[in-house]
Parts: structure tokens; C-alpha cells; sequence
């Protein structure tokens, strides 16, 4: 996104008056979000840019002229935070995805795709993402694996990478720098804090339940904005040490009635906030929208609808340095426009993105070609290991054991308690019992060979019979499955080592459904009403299964996080997050 001379020759001269732009879009109303404003101006636009906003802009024959016929004009929406990887869409049907919602940029750290490809993996991505009209803004992971203690990964990132990386013109800061690796002083994140400083490139935050002292020796270390709150207070402590901070809506978290109190309730000025997703899935964006839902929801909660778009656009740019490209409808700027039937309904009739008309009455006119996938991207399976029912054995000492189960719900999927069960044992070993919901848990290595395969106890799914499996599974991407016997569960994983990855849904030793994730084993060139589809399938399976979850399969995708408290499982074992180290599933 870096301007040649030549080209910013160019655009200069339109600007002037001397030469007349590609586009001219007339009779439009645009919000400014400098002024707060709607103003009557036409905008000039030249090969994917700005160039003009007046009047009297110059016009020849070979003009295209957009009659906008009184529709509002608003800055492309920017996701502010994005793992774009948990759709389980290649990066060009995910802009498939959201882009007739508005959507016309994100920020993401690639870290899922890091994980599985490495530096050549992330390059892939930015280069498909640059020849579609849809913009990515990259942060580098601040450390990989994030998990404490570390979990397995097929590509590790530590300083050496970092430094490579923040160096280079495609990397806008740090990614997701999680709270204990500054309160730990990691060696690693304090050099490449340092080194971003220098660069003049922005810290993200990761500093869910973080308490006071935490937050102020984030914001020491440069920490600029923060996207994981769980409460208003806790995102006013960030927001009054100076961070900026984000109001998430996923469809795993919702937080946005709550958090929007941080304006409403705690007087933050809107312009310290921003809106982002973190985690969302095909079949809630087809039916809800993405950040144009976002938005929506601000506004029927009372926010000003100036102040919402602006949430959705140039606060996110202005919080990571990126106003100079997108957030606005001014000269200068990526021409990212959404037009509008209705203002305060979010009613979007089209959309431009890098200059190009992509959709309009909801209707693609772009065509979305995703590129021919090298081989290293679609055979990462070969160091894994296939698994037998004795690596799944939990065993313990006695006729009885107490067991600690990590219990999830739909409530706050990421935020998993410990559960208690007394169970009997069947010849020294601790067995699942669907009647009691305890049910087995294991993350199976897949990246390196090591045959490490971490067994624990869940609560909470419900499941009655079957086992349901996973490589699409963030922080490490490793194989995870969560099911009521040990053969369903060997069923389940070994498909998926078969197949090269993917989703699987076993009952009676059978495969009943399964979704295919060729690219890095976690995501896929699906068109996203195909996905949509497939997931509704899995969840209404999982149901018929006895699950008492939205989506069983998603929440079991997010077992390996061990940056939220209280419990995780990764390839090492069960994880306790609050210690940070890894304990028994049996209590002594």
C-alpha cells in the first residue's frame, strides 16, 4: 500500500484539476467523520484511491460517472480485530463473505495461519489478499505459541522472526501481545516491544481480566489499544490509563449491550473505541451481518449514529496508525465506500472497495477467483501420527478419584471453569460417563511428530453418544476432540489425519459428517453460503447428540486458549492458566 512516484504524480494532478480521475461519484451525500457532518460533494476516485472531494471535479469522455441519486456515502467498515482463519475460508472467500456487509479491510496477526505455514504461509496470504479489492492490515504475532506453558507448533515465532518481520513494509505492529508475556518480562516480547517502539509500529494488546497493575505495566510497555474486555469496568481501567479499546461482538462473545456502557455509563469519549469481531462464523454472518450489525447494534443502544460509523471506521484507523489508508472518505485514502439507503438503519445498497463496485443490492458484481494453492500449503499432515485408544487412558489409584473437569457453556464459551466429578474406577482407570456429562477431551500433535496426545475431562457439552474432532482449533492448531468413548474419539481424529485435515462428526465408529480444510488443515476455498451450511449441519447434529450448546464443535475448537482463564488442554496436557503449568485431570 506503499504509493510510487509516478503513481502519487498522478493522483496529484488530478487533484489539482489537470487530468480528470477513472470515477466520479455525484449526487451523493458523505458522512465526514472529521466534521461529524453529512455534506452534498462528489468524490473523484483514480486507480483504487481518493483523489478528489468538491464539486468541480474534472471529467473527460472516458469518466465513469456513478449517480448516486441521494444515498449516503460512509467510510468502508474495518473489523479491528480478526482471526479471519476461525470462518474456515481462505482470505478470498472470507472478503466474499463480508464485503457486501461493508466490511473493506480487517486487522489480523495470521497467527492461525502462522502456525501451520510459517513466514511462507503468511506471504501467500498477503499476496491473494492484495490482488482482491479487500485490504488486510497485518500484526505480527508477538510470540508463538502463545500458550503457557507452550504447546506445539509446526512454526514457532520468537524475536529472531519478529525482528525479520517488523521490518518489512507489509507489517503494521505487534499482534495480540498477551499480558503474561510482558507481567513475565519474556525476553522475546520485550526485545520485539522495544523494536516496534523504534519502528514507530503500534503494540495490541491481549489482557482479558487483567487487573490494575497489569493494565499499567501494559500500558508501560507501550501497549496502545486492547480488544478482549469482559466488563465496562474493566475496559474503563484500560481506556482511563490512555489505551484505546474495542467493543467486541462474536458469535461466540457478546458483549457489545454490556461493554457499550463504557460511553453511556463511564463517560469515555466514542473517539477512544472501537468495534471488532475476533471470531466469527459464516452461518451468523449471512444471517446478522458483520460489523454493519456491529453498528446497528450501537445505534439501537442509544449511541449516535455519527459516533457509531465512526466507531466502525476511522477510530479503529486512527488506533493503529493506519488513518493515512483507510477510515475516511477523504483524498488520499483507499476508496472503501459504503453507500446507503437509510442512515440510522445501516441499510446498504452497495459497496466499493479499493475503487472497485463489488456489490450492489446485495448482489456481487466482482467475481472471486481464489488462486491455485501450492502443495506445502495443502499437505501438512505429514508428521502426524495416527492414535490407538491407549493414548486416550486416564489412569488413577483406587475403587474411586476425583476428577477435574473443564466446564464450558454458552454463556462465555472462552471462560472455562473447573468441575469437580467423583467417578469410579474400571480397573485403575477413569472412563467418561455421558450420564453425568463427563466427557473425554484430548489435543493431539500434529505439526512435528512427537506423539504427544494431552487427555482431560470436559463438562458441559452434553453429548449422550459420539465424538466430534477438529484441526481448525486455535491457539496451535493442533487436533482436538471431545467425545463420550475412547474408539469414537480414535475414529474421529485419525479421519482427519487421513484426510489432511478438516472437521469430523463420528457416531458407532462411523463418519456421519465432515467438512474438508485442505489449506493448512484449517481453512478452505468453500463458497461461504456452502460453509454456512455445513455448520448448521454440524450443530443441529451435535444437538440430535444430546449437546446442550449453540455449537458444540465450536466451543470444543477453543479448548487449547490458554490466555483465558481458568483451564485449557493443549498437546502437553491440562492446562491450569491461572499457574500457568500443567497438572493432572486426577486430584491427589
Amino acid at each position: 500500500m506503499m504509493l510510487e512516484q509516478n503513481l502519487l504524480e498522478e493522483l496529484i494532478s488530478i487533484s489539482l484539476g489537470e487530468k480528470a480521475p477513472e470515477i466520479v461519484i455525484k449526487n451523493g451525500t458523505v458522512f465526514n467523520v472529521f466534521t461529524k457532518k453529512l455534506e452534498k460533494v462528489d468524490v473523484g476516485i483514480h486507480k483504487g484511491y481518493i483523489t478528489s472531494y468538491g464539486d468541480s471535479i474534472k471529467v473527460n469522455q472516458n469518466t465513469r460517472i456513478i449517480d448516486t441519486n441521494g444515498l449516503i456515502l460512509v467510510p468502508g467498515f474495518i473489523d479491528g480485530h480478526i482471526h479471519y482463519e476461525v470462518t474456515k475460508l481462505s482470505i478470498t472467500m472470507f472478503a466474499k463473505l463480508v464485503l457486501k456487509y461493508g466490511t473493506t479491510a480487517i486487522i489480523s496477526g495470521l497467527d492461525e495461519t502462522y502456525s501451520v505455514l510459517g513466514k511462507r504461509g503468511v506471504e501467500e496470504t498477503i499476496n491473494e489478499v492484495n490482488s482482491i479489492p479487500f485490504t488486510l492490515f497485518w500484526g505480527v504475532p508477538s510470540k508463538l505459541p502463545y500458550t503457557i506453558p507452550s504447546s506445539t507448533l509446526a512454526y514457532e515465532l520468537g524475536y529472531d522472526q519478529a525482528s525479520e518481520l517488523l521490518n518489512k513494509n507489509y507489517s503494521w505492529g505487534i499482534w495480540e501481545t498477551v499480558a503474561e508475556f510482558i507481567t513475565n518480562k519474556d525476553t522475546d516480547v520485550i526485545r520485539s516491544i522495544i523494536l516496534a517502539n523504534n519502528l514507530h509500529k503500534p503494540i495490541f494488546g491481549c489482557l482479558p481480566l487483567a487487573n490494575n497493575s497489569k493494565v499499567n505495566a501494559a500500558c508501560l510497555a507501550g501497549v496502545r489499544l486492547d480488544h478482549e474486555s469482559y466488563s465496562p469496568e474493566e475496559m474503563y481501567e484500560k481506556a482511563r490509563r490512555g489505551m484505546y479499546v474495542m467493543i467486541r461482538e462474536s458469535s461466540v462473545t457478546h458483549f457489545l449491550k454490556k461493554n457499550i456502557a463504557i460511553i453511556k455509563e463511564f463517560g469515555i469519549p466514542s473517539d477512544r473505541v472501537g468495534f471488532c469481531t475476533d471470531d466469527v462464523y459464516a452461518k451468523d454472518v449471512i444471517v446478522y451481518g458483520h460489523i454493519d450489525k456491529v453498528v446497528r447494534m450501537a445505534i439501537e443502544e442509544g449511541i449516535a449514529p455519527e459516533d457509531a460509523y465512526r466507531m466502525a471506521s476511522y477510530n479503529v484507523s486512527n488506533m493503529y496508525m493506519i488513518d493515512s489508508i483507510v477510515g475516511s472518505i477523504s483524498p488520499g485514502k483507499l476508496a472503501n465506500i459504503i453507500f446507503l439507503e437509510d442512515f440510522t438503519k445501516v441499510k446498504i445498497k452497495g459497496v466499493m472497495s479499493k475503487g472497485i463496485l463489488v456489490s450492489w443490492n446485495g448482489n456481487y458484481i466482482y467475481k472471486f477467483n481464489p488462486p491455485t494453492r501450492p502443495e506445502f500449503i495443502l499437505t501438512t499432515f505429514k508428521n502426524a501420527r495416527k492414535i490407538s485408544e491407549n493414548d486416550i487412558t486416564v489412569k488413577a489409584k483406587g475403587e474411586t478419584a476425583k476428577v477435574l473437569a473443564i466446564e464450558v457453556n454458552d454463556e462465555n464459551p472462552f471462560r472455562r471453569k473447573g468441575k469437580i466429578f467423583e467417578v469410579k474406577t474400571v480397573s485403575g482407570e477413569v472412563l467418561a460417563d455421558p450420564e453425568k456429562d463427563l466427557l473425554y477431551a484430548v489435543v493431539v500433535e500434529r505439526h512435528k511428530g512427537t506423539g504427544k496426545v494431552g487427555t482431560a475431562f470436559v463438562a458441559g457439552f452434553g453429548l449422550k453418544e459420539g465424538a466430534m474432532a477438529s484441526s481448525s482449533a486455535p491457539d496451535d492448531n493442533n487436533i482436538v476432540s471431545v467425545g463420550t468413548n475412547k474408539a469414537d474419539i480414535v475414529k474421529a481424529v485419525n479421519y482427519i489425519i487421513e484426510n489432511n485435515g478438516g472437521m469430523s462428526l463420528v457416531k458407532n465408529g462411523q463418519i456421519i459428517l465432515s467438512l474438508p480444510l485442505p489449506i493448512g488443515g484449517i481453512i478452505s476455498d468453500q463458497e461461504p453460503e456452502k460453509m454456512a451450511e455445513i455448520e448448521n449441519k454440524f450443530d443441529k447434529t451435535t444437538k440430535e447428540m444430546g449437546s446442550k450448546l449453540s455449537s458444540a464443535i465450536s466451543t470444543m475448537t477453543f479448548l487449547p486458549i490458554t490466555a483465558i482463564p481458568d483451564y485449557a488442554l493443549t498437546d502437553k496436557g491440562l492446562v491450569d492458566c491461572i499457574n500457568q503449568k500443567i497438572i493432572s485431570p486426577v486430584l491427589a
